[in-house]
């Protein structure tokens, strides 16, 4: 009997399908959230808060930053590095539309520990509206850095060619010229690609008096500053009194000295004037030359020869490399933002940045050993800033996993391309399956049969442990006899081998009519993962298909996820269940995003099965159990199976004939890489491969579940500082 209360995380309120089938029907009203929780054995729909939220050393949060502000506590963070809208809706961007106001700088000034630091970039034409902004909201203005520049464009007009223009007067064409441009992507790629556009070039020489007086004239200057608000928050009494109550006020000067000749320091107070104290002047401190280098400026440069030389840091605008593959249209450079969190943020400190952008903030910050919190609305960005960040992560240990009910491993297919994590063993029985892990990883031990594992063996050797248990008993393609059949226990006794190994996450996956099984087969599940000492039961039988449970042992989160909402051409929708020990990672960050990751087929084609086929493909026309064609002109096929002849086959229409589609094209409507011959092993027939296919993993929400587990395990985590 449970006799305390659980806390209910957070519950979707869409109740199971049994069906792989895309609905014929629109799917019904759903419910009005209520508050609710789990009390004895009762589970009931609902949303609640949690109290606490795990996060990483790089935390991502996505959405609106005033209302998540207001979710951290007061005086939890060290240091604020952002760069915010500068308020000139540069290149037509919703976001650049106006700096700032005072009510975010107050929840700024409310986060952040007495005598933190803010260092915010701004416009040249904008600067002074953001100050006034953050002064109001109750900062103390320190100083101004200027981060000067050789490569800015000017934006300016030519006086005399518009004179020219608007009097009528044509000049000569001389040449043509092509200008790269931007245009946003379809909207459901949300990226940004290049647009290249020809112009003429006119004569230089003017035609009429009036612009002839005005040759040589302009509208603007050369862009080659970007001023830097240094701001405080107001601390109690002296600094070095504010630095040991908590921890900031000070800034870090040797660690940002420039070079490493040079330099002074005033170490002592100086001797007064020979006409002595009171009389007329003092010298003021006593200079001692370092070789450490020279006192940090409230300038920096680029180091070009358009920007003057002196003794600055250096630091030029970032290259296309560095930039790599984010979508956001103005980058800083990683050096830049190291210099600069470095100065303001004490050693293992935590810097905030509401306007996370490309996500340069917190690459510097981890580069630099610092942890960060980072808010981005753009889901884009969001998902361009945890891979940039990742790249920039301290190299660390490899998270290890293991799997059972591993199939051909397609598991791994996902994650090798992402480093960093390395396989232990897999578990598979079926001969064909085994002869394919055996070709493709001989390195990996397959251990068989998971009901034979001696989990203590590998007690704290793994940190993920993935199992993939068998669905037929869950699904339409098989009987769904759910725990009565051995095939649908062995959930128990994965989540035995889960409490004998106690790996950081454990994973499962399978068919979402689990979720609705008449044995109540994810109750059980839900019930022994979360350390309860009884199943738990939901209202109606069914459970909803998102959600969040915390038990005894362990939290667990679970969602289920559309490949075709992930860009693949196939509805193959599947669960997945997430649990990590109490204290560990929260396990709704690691849930996939129903987007998903890594679709092998460029992103920029339609999602079809025309793009998954070397030659035209017609209609698509899947086979139900009783053998009656069901149309489908979305183009995708309906979910691949094992066990064909119950049902699921799906065929195409080429040149008139109706065909199967082929094990190659199985694999890239998986996501799977575009060669299509990861099953394709001496011996191979095609039933072998489509069976093997058919009950195995698609690529992109396992990709995404890989990457969030990188960042969650990373060396240094921290807790996000959740208000009351």
């Amino acid at each position: 009997m449970v006799t305390r209360r659980h806390k209910v995380l957070e519950v979707g309120n869409t109740p199971a399908s049994n069906d792989n089938l895309p609905p014929d029907t629109p799917p019904p009203a759903t419910p009005s959230a209520r508050r609710g929780e789990a009390d004895g054995h009762t589970f009931r729909q609902g949303i609640t808060t949690a109290s606490s939220a795990f996060a990483q050393n790089c935390r991502v949060l996505e959405g609106d930053n005033l209302p998540l502000l207001r979710t951290l506590a007061d005086n939890s963070v060290d240091s604020v590095v952002t760069d915010p809208p500068y308020g000139l809706t540069f290149m037509g961007k919703k976001w650049d539309h106006d700096v700032p106001t005072v009510e975010f700088w107050r929840e700024v000034y409310r986060v952040l520990k007495p005598g933190g630091y803010v260092l915010s970039f701004g416009g040249t034409r904008t600067y002074h509206r953001m100050v006034v902004a953050i002064e109001d909201a109750g900062f103390d203005i320190v100083d101004q850095i200027s981060w000067l520049y050789g490569q800015g464009f000017p934006k300016s007009r030519n006086l005399s060619k518009d004179i020219d223009r608007i009097l009528g007067a044509e000049r000569e064409v001389v040449g043509r010229v092509r200008m790269p441009g931007y245009q946003a992507a379809a909207a459901k790629h949300g990226v940004q690609t290049v647009n290249v556009t020809e112009y003429d070039v006119l004569s230089d020489d003017p035609i009429t008096k009036e612009a002839k007086l005005f040759q040589g004239y302009g509208t603007a200057l050369k862009p080659a500053q970007e001023p830097i608000c240094v701001a405080r928050k107001p601390h109690k009494g002296s600094i070095a009194k504010n630095v040991l109550e908590h921890g900031v006020g000070g800034l870090n000067i040797d660690a940002c000295r420039v070079g490493t000749q040079g330099g002074t320091t005033r170490s002592h107070q100086g001797d007064y004037g020979a006409a002595g104290r009171g009389k007329s002047w003092r010298s003021g401190h006593g200079v001692v030359e370092l070789g450490a280098g020279r006192w940090p400026a409230n300038a920096i440069h680029d180091g070009s020869s358009d920007a003057f030389p002196g003794h600055f840091f250096y630091c030029a605008k970032p290259s296309k490399a560095e930039k790599g593959d984010t979508s956001h249209i103005t980058v800083k450079p990683v050096a830049l933002m190291r210099y600069l969190v470095k100065l303001v943020t004490p050693v293992g400190g935590v810097v905030l940045d509401p306007f996370a952008g490309s996500g340069t903030t917190g690459a510097a910050a981890v580069e630099e050993g610092f942890r960060a919190i980072l808010i981005e609305r753009d889901p884009t960005y969001a998902a361009d800033i945890r891979r940039r960040v990742a790249r920039y992560a301290p190299v660390c240990a490899p998270v290890t996993y293991a799997s059972v009910c591993t199939g051909v491993d397609a598991l791994t297919l996902a994650w090798e391309p992402l480093g960093g994590l390395e396989p232990v063993f897999s578990s598979e029985i079926d001969p064909f399956a085994s002869k394919v892990l055996a070709s493709r990883w001989p390195h990996v031990p397959n251990l068989g049969d998971m009901t034979k594992i001696n989990g203590a063996e590998f007690a704290g050797k793994i940190d993920v442990l993935w199992g993939s248990t068998p669905c037929q008993t869950y699904s339409r393609a098989g009987d769904r006899a759910g725990l009565d059949d051995p095939r649908g226990a062995l959930t128990r006794t994965f989540v035995g081998l889960i409490d004998q190994i106690g790996p950081k996450v454990a994973i499962l996956e399978n068919v979402k009519g689990i979720l609705s099984d008449e044995t109540n087969a994810f109750g059980c599940f839900l019930g022994a993962l979360s350390g309860e000492p009884d199943n738990l039961q939901v209202e109606g039988g069914s459970w909803p298909t998102e959600g969040a449970y915390e038990g005894r042992t362990r939290r667990v989160a679970w969602r289920v996820c559309e490949a075709f909402d992930a860009g693949l051409p196939q509805y193959r929708g599947r669960l997945f269940v997430v649990g990590c020990p109490l204290g560990g990672p929260d396990p709704r960050e690691l849930l996939p995003d129903p987007q998903g990751q890594g679709w092998n087929i460029d992103p920029n084609a339609p999602r079809d099965l025309q793009d998954v086929s070397d030659r035209d493909v017609g209609s698509v026309v899947a086979l139900n159990a009783d053998t009656t064609p069901k149309w489908n002109d979305k183009g995708a096929a309906y979910c691949f199976r094992a066990a064909q002849g119950s049902g699921g086959r799906s065929m195409v229409i080429v040149d008139g004939e109706v065909r199967e589609l082929t094990p190659q094209e199985r694999e890239r409507a998986m996501g799977w890489p575009w060669a299509g011959d990861h099953t394709d092993i001496a011996g191979a027939t095609p039933v072998q491969r489509q069976r093997v296919i058919g009950n195995s993993l698609a690529i992109p929400h396992v990709r995404d579940m890989g990457t969030k587990i990188l960042a969650a395990l990373a060396d240094e985590t921290i807790y996000l500082p959740l208000a009351a």
